[in-house]
């Protein structure tokens, strides 16, 4: 089955789960997220050792784009997502009728929502092309935690600089580029907005972009048997279901080198999703001052920048090491239903996708991922590799709550939840946790895998590979020595000659 056959036969499943449990179970959350739960995520959200590419997107910009619009994206949102400022499904289209099972205050599926709301913005290119731009900046700040009022509170100024996948847009559709000029200008939004840059370097991923120049592709099937600069663990909680969940985090630098001159032009250093791997993770508000936070304390201190930074989450999950055989389709929906209607409080026991698949019914929040966002874009821009058995959950101190107090070195604060989020990490190999010296939680840990630091410095230095190999080595030898003192001793009785 080729890909746009794929998304098609994907289209008519969620149908027909829309349909099946609308008719046993309508409106009921928690009994859609049993039994599509486990699917869905198979179907949309990135894993390890495998090809991570946005179905969505690979599929409109090698295929048949006609076939892909009408045959995937109209039954999916409908022809008119486009609503004056507002952006949305229609109410009749699958994902319009999937929010009778979305949980309070929360849509499901949004982030596929406005991703195929960008495709349509970028295969209609006409008159209204300004004003669907517009609504898609308002809507993405939205998804991504209020991003626009986030980030225009920090003082850090990249001067009149645009981000690097703006430069390579306007090389490939300068009158796509030019509008999203003109769009700037008339909000007064940032190009360093995650939102901002977020949808610019989607549009140019829609163009088939060849042209930036990227340090690794964090979609690439190997990446997580790899273990590169600019990767680490974060260790979050779905806050509905009070769940530790764990990431592979990869922050991605891209640059673009003039078709004019060959040289790389100079970037405002966004710090965005990946086009392709963060259209699943909907954000909470703390959560994107955690990420902006960590950029002020690298990022931030640098001038004349040549690279803006895309982060990637793989989200993990223990039961991906068990061998699992699914029936039909119809067989494995019957099964799941079934499961809920015998077990319709302990379900979440089953183990099949018992943590991943929360990463569709959650937002990402909190601020304890700054240390980690920070460590792994300071690894990105050093070239230094971190430890892989050790994770980081702390937040950075502000002065009078004002995030342009923070240094390039600021002081650690504790965080909550820490051994929820623990329960899940110790099945990746995680033995050493990264914590302010102010964190008095008790673990199921020994002391000297508490990794207590006053600063950012301290931490980064203790999660750095070599400093931390010295570091062994040096407590090494100091035994060593000690022992080759005591050796030397004389024994009772004895006297020193």
């Amino acid at each position: 089955m080729n890909a746009l056959e794929d998304l098609i036969e994907f289209t008519k499943r969620l149908g027909y789960f829309i349909e099946e449990l609308g008719e046993q179970f309508p409106g009921d959350s928690e009994a859609f997220r049993c039994a599509a739960g486990p699917w869905l995520s198979r179907q949309l959200l990135p894993r390890p050792e495998q090809e991570n590419s946005c179905r969505f997107l690979s599929c409109f910009v090698n295929g048949d784009k006609s076939r892909f619009v009408n045959e995937v994206l109209k039954p999916l949102v409908g022809a008119n997502l486009f609503k004056g400022t507002d952006v949305g499904a229609e109410p009749a289209s699958l994902l319009g009728k999937l929010q009778a099972f979305s949980p309070k205050d929360f849509r499901l599926l949004r982030g596929l929502e406005l991703r195929l709301a960008t495709i349509l913005c970028a295969y209609e290119v006409g008159p209204s092309l300004k004003m669907r731009l517009k609504a898609l900046i308002k809507e993405y700040q939205n998804f991504f935690g209020d991003s626009g009022n986030c980030w225009s509170e920090t003082q850090a100024s990249k001067g009149n600089h645009r981000t690097v996948a703006w430069h390579a847009l306007h090389s490939e559709n300068s009158d796509v580029a030019s509008a999203i000029v003109e769009i700037i200008g008339d909000t007064k939004a940032l190009y360093l907005d995650p939102a901002v840059a977020f949808l610019i370097d989607t549009i140019l991923e829609c163009t088939g972009n060849k042209h930036l120049i990227r340090a690794f592709k964090s979609e690439q099937e190997n990446i997580c048997s790899d273990w590169d600069a600019g990767h680490t663990w974060v260790m979050t909680v779905a806050t509905k279901q009070d769940r530790g969940v764990i990431f592979k985090l990869l922050v991605e630098a891209v640059r673009f080198k003039s078709q004019e001159n060959q040289t790389e032009v100079q970037s405002v250093g966004a710090f965005y999703p990946h086009p392709g791997l963060g259209v699943s993770f909907q954000i909470d508000n703390d959560f994107q001052e955690a990420i902006r936070n960590a950029w002020l304390a690298t990022v931030g201190q640098k001038v004349d920048l040549t690279s803006d930074f895309r982060w990637s989450f793989i989200p993990y999950d223990y039961t991906d090491a068990e061998e699992t055989s699914y029936g039909s389709f119809e067989e494995q929906v019957a099964a799941r239903i079934k499961l809920y209607e015998d077990h319709p409080t302990d379900w979440v026991e089953h183990k099949d996708e018992s943590v991943r698949h929360l990463c569709l019914w959650n937002a990402l929040s909190g601020p304890s991922a700054t240390l980690a966002f920070g460590i792994a874009m300071r690894s990105s821009l050093e070239g230094h590799v971190l430890r892989k058995d050790m994770a980081a959950t702390a937040e950075f101190s502000l002065t009078n709550n004002d995030c342009n107090s923070i240094t390039s070195n600021p002081l650690l604060s504790a965080v909550g939840q820490v051994k929820v989020k623990l329960e899940e990490a110790k099945n990746y190999g995680i033995k050493q946790l990264l914590v302010a010296t102010k964190q008095t939680e008790k673990l199921f840990m020994a002391e000297e895998d508490w990794r207590k630091h006053d600063d950012f410095e301290e931490a980064y230095k203790d999660a750095y590979e070599i400093e931390a190999y010295l570091r062994t080595y040096s407590d090494w030898m100091a035994g060593r020595w000690d022992s080759i003192v005591e050796a030397g001793r004389p024994k009772s009785g004895e006297s020193e000659t």
